[in-house]
């Protein structure tokens, strides 16, 4: 892979305060469809292919946790780039 490029956002994964009443919220005004949950974490899904395109996990403080990108192939030339660029910036 020559161009290693990133295509799309495939899921976000936001730790919220209030579980119950995030996950309302994006199934109520945003029409996200809950797909699983399990302790603490809540996966909901639009009208795409993904299964699902965001995640809440409860934590004591409201964050961005990842965003998880698509790619036409392996990644790993991407994230190296990355990597060296960031280590770059910071000399």
């Amino acid at each position: 892979m020559t161009n290693p490029r990133v295509i799309g956002v495939r899921s976000i994964e936001l730790g919220v305060r209030n579980l119950a009443k995030s996950a309302q919220f994006y199934r109520d005004v945003w029409g996200l469809t809950e797909v699983s949950a399990e302790a603490g974490i809540v996966y909901l899904r639009g009208t795409g292919v993904e299964h699902h395109v965001l995640t809440l996990r409860e934590q004591p403080e409201t964050r961005l946790i990842a965003v998880h990108m698509a790619a036409p192939d392996r990644i790993d030339e991407l994230i190296g780039r990355e990597k060296q660029a960031r280590n770059h910036r910071s000399c």
